[in-house]
């Protein structure tokens, strides 16, 4: 017999157990009676291992509500009534809760609409270690829902959030605030430790665009398609988070995403005054990842990037900030100017540095064949300067590679023109190193 509120009615503070009103593990039939009277008794909740049948449960107002399963993947909510969801609250607030600890299960009907769980009339209450599971192809708009309608929310935390290889939800967790407009928003939510992996269907892991002060921190965002299948490297990759206003992101891992971050700036929301610190985003396979669209105030500082993968860190308002890294402009050219002619062939040019502050460090190798020969042959080539930045330091060298690397004639003339003297019709190796200073902002 299990110590329960229930079966021992004198032990105050004891826990309810579900099966004690009737809840069926089995999955086979209704438990939503029984789990509302749970829940409705005022203890703490406690779900024992098993499968529930239910259509969503109505969370108690007050304070520190406790709704606790025997883990995820051990105690597994079913929606029995397709596009329903599982848990919410819509008529008052709950106060420092708990509840977590088992999984949510779409109804196989489900069509892409709806909420698992939703986060309205919520104060400090930590959602903690949920996992989403489809059902077929039965899935939800969103695993959680978080919104200031019909009931004001603020200061939660959703903690260790799992959905893995799995169809659906559209997003993992979206910030909608019921198309009631900006001052439905919800504010002050953390999102940290979760995973949001390989999953179809995918529209958006995190879309805090309608949001205020969301922190999100120490997630694996990776490998989530709009699609049906995954096949390897696609080009129909999911958005990774969709910042709002002030949103702080974090020490998160994101791969093959498309873009990793973006700011939607809607109209009810907003995408301004945000920080991303200390994030890792994997070489780049999509062609380019614009971080702000149209936000202002948001600030980058010591992201890891791959340098030859370079994010296109953009604001059309010239008012976001970068520190610590540097964004990539388009690499920079050699081109042949004047004087002796010839061919210009196998042209490199790699990234050497960009994690000073505002500087960019290339080296460039050209392969050059003059058409002529003599001791007055001179040959001038151009280095493009990208937009913005000016050239703070300029070296070149050359030798032939047929007479054992012997060094030619070399110089710079101008911010940015190389010269190259020659006395034979053989290749000569142009060896390039310039920086850029960034000068616009």
């Amino acid at each position: 017999m299990s110590l329960t509120k229930v079966t021992y009615t004198m032990i105050d503070g004891a826990w309810t157990n579900v099966l004690d009103y009737g809840a069926d593990p089995t999955g086979l039939t209704d438990s939503t009676t029984a789990l509302q009277n749970a829940i409705d008794s005022g203890a703490p909740v406690y779900i024992p291992m098993g499968t529930y049948l239910t259509d969503v449960l109505t969370v108690r107002t007050g304070q520190g509500f406790q709704f606790i399963g025997a883990g995820a993947g051990k105690t597994i909510f079913l929606e029995k009534t397709a596009n329903t969801g599982i848990l919410k609250n819509p008529n008052g607030v709950q106060f420092n809760g708990r509840i977590g600890q088992f999984s949510i299960k779409a109804n196989a009907s489900s069509n892409g609409t709806g909420y698992g769980i939703l986060v309205s009339g919520f104060y400090n209450t930590i959602f903690e270690q949920i996992q989403y599971l489809s059902n077929g192809s039965g899935y939800w708009e969103s695993m959680f829902n978080v919104s200031a309608s019909p009931q004001l929310c603020y200061g939660n935390t959703i903690n260790q959030m799992e959905i893995r290889e799995q169809v659906g939800p559209k997003v993992g967790v979206l910030f909608s605030n019921g198309n009631q407009g900006v001052l439905y928003n919800a504010n002050a939510c953390t999102i940290n430790d979760g995973l949001i992996a390989n999953n179809t269907l995918m529209v958006c892991a995190i879309n805090a665009a309608r949001s205020i002060n969301v922190t999100i921190s120490s997630m694996l965002i990776e490998r989530n398609y709009t699609t049906a299948t995954i096949t390897g490297l696609q080009a129909d990759a999911a958005l990774g988070i969709n910042a709002g206003q002030a949103t702080c992101i974090i020490g998160n891992y994101f791969e093959q995403l498309n873009p990793w971050i973006q700011y939607e700036n809607p109209a009810d929301g907003g995408g301004d005054n945000g920080f991303v610190a200390g994030n890792h985003f994997s070489p780049n396979w999509i062609t380019t990842t614009t971080f702000f669209n149209g936000a202002k105030g948001n600030v980058w500082v010591g992201n890891d990037e791959n340098p030859l993968t370079p994010i296109n860190f953009s604001g059309s308002t010239g008012l976001n900030w970068k520190i610590g890294a540097h964004d990539v402009p388009a690499n920079p050219t050699i081109t042949y100017a004047s004087g002796t002619t010839g061919a210009l062939a196998n042209t490199s040019v790699v990234l050497v540095n960009n994690a000073a502050s505002f500087d960019l460090s290339y080296k460039i190798t050209a392969e050059w064949t003059p058409t002529s020969s003599g001791t007055n042959n001179t040959s001038l080539f151009n280095i493009s300067v990208p937009t913005g930045y000016s050239v703070k330091s300029f070296s070149v060298t050359g030798n032939m590679p047929a007479f054992n690397a012997q060094p030619v004639i070399c110089a710079t003339t101008g911010s940015s023109t190389a010269v190259v003297s020659n006395t034979q019709t053989t290749a000569i190796v142009i060896i390039a190193y310039i920086c850029f200073s960034k000068t616009t902002f």
